[in-house]
């Protein structure tokens, strides 16, 4: 795994069931390849999701496996995921969305890139801040 990651997705997981395997290969199958992408099972009851990620774990250096011992729920996961992360820009995706494109976060990147945005962990070091300036400037300059 690359040492410069710009981008973190955090995927909070659980009980996702036939989505996941549309979400991870949405995501693995991105041109960005200076992101992580971490998953965080928050005690889901289908063991087949923590399966599936480990396999995918050996197949892709970029994805990253946190599991609850206690349900916490979405915010709890996410939270998890933002105290792990090391991108410079943080996104989230639900277990069971997918992205259409395989460029999408390449893309937001040059964007937001281009724009001259300091990083947003320069500009804003609290993790949830961060990660709401990135959903405010994707959404603002899209």
């Amino acid at each position: 795994m690359k040492d410069n990651i710009e981008l973190s997705v955090i995927i909070p997981v659980y009980n996702a069931g036939k989505y996941l395997k549309q979400c991870i290969d949405s995501l693995v199958m991105q041109s960005l390849n200076e992101m992580e992408i971490i998953f965080v099972n928050d005690c889901s009851p289908c063991s087949d999701d923590e399966e599936l990620i480990k396999n995918y774990m050996k197949k892709d250096g970029r994805i990253k496996y946190y599991k609850h011992e206690k349900n916490k729920g979405t915010a709890g996961a996410i939270n998890t995921g933002l105290e792990n992360c090391a991108g410079k820009y943080i996104t989230i995706v639900g277990n069971d969305d997918y992205l259409l494109d395989n460029k999408c976060y390449e893309f937001l990147y040059i964007c937001v890139f281009s724009l001259s945005f300091p990083s947003l962990k320069e500009y804003a070091p609290n993790p949830v801040t961060s990660a709401l300036l990135l959903f405010a400037t994707s959404t603002r300059y899209s």
